[in-house]
């Protein structure tokens, strides 16, 4: 019998199938395992396919084999984040070789010690991750009433990032905001996903400048996705947000974090999107993976069933 072979999720079907059908679609190759065909990845070929392909059983993907992970997050001394954060970090699914780079960029030195002590907490209780502290200057610094989209603040948030890169060494890197809260399993759902010619995927997540129905992703006009777009599944888009990407180091180690003006503010991030995509590279948002996001008004962007009218 033959089956078809991949590296994350496990289907199983008891039946023949008509088999040629399957093999011209992306992403399948024939082998011939023995036993019951088996083909490692969700695949809804039921309904899309139109026939019977029998009983089929989902597995749960292994952890991806990724030689080491680096998690860069930025802080700028806002302290009722931090909870959210450790929270996170806490109980994360991470690679067995993982690094913290914790940029405080508050230039406070009680918030710094409060972030050092929270580091502590977590080098106790994980005490495989590697934990690196950066003390670096002031945030930018903001005027009464001033948008949260100014350009300053994002030519600085930029420079940051711009100035860390070259001291990533590892294989994956995840840009994880302070304010944003993924679930457990984000780190694997991800990576399992950055293959081939994907540069970077990203988890949904609501975008600080429209609070309510919009993902901080977009297409190539600039036009931002509401939640229902999003949907649960994986999607080719434009542009994605920092807030929780993991990046292809292979794919963006050689790009320069900026920020320019193309039709709409362009952020650091939406930068690193486009030249990927200019050198070859695919962005993908992954609705499924949804998280937490203070929004600039206080509270949480609306993440969890979002309804929305049509556009």
């Amino acid at each position: 019998m033959r089956g078809w072979i991949q590296p994350e999720v496990s289907v199983v079907t008891d039946k023949g199938g008509p088999w040629p059908l399957l093999a011209g679609l992306p992403g399948w190759q024939i082998v011939a395992p023995g036993g019951h065909p088996r083909a490692r990845r969700v695949f809804r070929y039921q309904a899309e396919k139109g026939f019977d392909v029998g009983r089929v059983e989902q597995r749960l993907p292994a952890p991806p084999v990724a030689g080491s992970l680096a998690v860069v997050t930025l802080f700028a001394g806002r302290r009722t984040s931090l909870p959210g954060w450790i929270e996170f970090l806490l109980g994360a699914e991470l690679a067995p070789q993982t690094t913290l780079y914790l940029v405080d960029n508050s230039g406070q030195e009680e918030f710094h010690t409060i972030l050092k002590g929270a580091a502590a907490r977590l080098g106790e209780a994980r005490p495989e991750l590697k934990l690196r502290i950066l003390q670096w200057g002031k945030p930018h610094p903001c005027r009464p009433g001033e948008s949260y989209v100014e350009p300053g603040k994002h030519h600085h948030v930029a420079g940051l990032y711009r100035q860390l890169w070259p001291m990533l060494e590892e294989d994956l890197w995840l840009t994880l905001e302070d304010d944003v809260v993924p679930p457990l399993s984000a780190y694997t759902t991800l990576a399992a996903e950055l293959r081939g010619p994907v540069g970077v995927v990203c988890a949904a997540y609501g975008d600080p400048y429209r609070p309510g129905p919009w993902v901080c992703a977009a297409d190539q006009r600039f036009r931002k996705l509401t939640w229902n777009q999003a949907g649960s599944e994986i999607r080719p888009v434009a542009y994605v947000g920092g807030g929780c990407s993991l990046w292809s180091a292979s794919a963006v180690r050689n790009l320069v974090p900026s920020c320019t003006q193309e039709g709409s503010l362009m952020g650091w991030d939406w930068n690193l999107c486009r030249d990927l995509r200019g050198i070859g590279w695919s962005v993908l948002l992954h609705g499924g993976v949804r998280c937490q996001h203070g929004v600039p008004a206080g509270g949480l962007a609306q993440q969890a069933e979002v309804t929305h009218q049509p556009e």
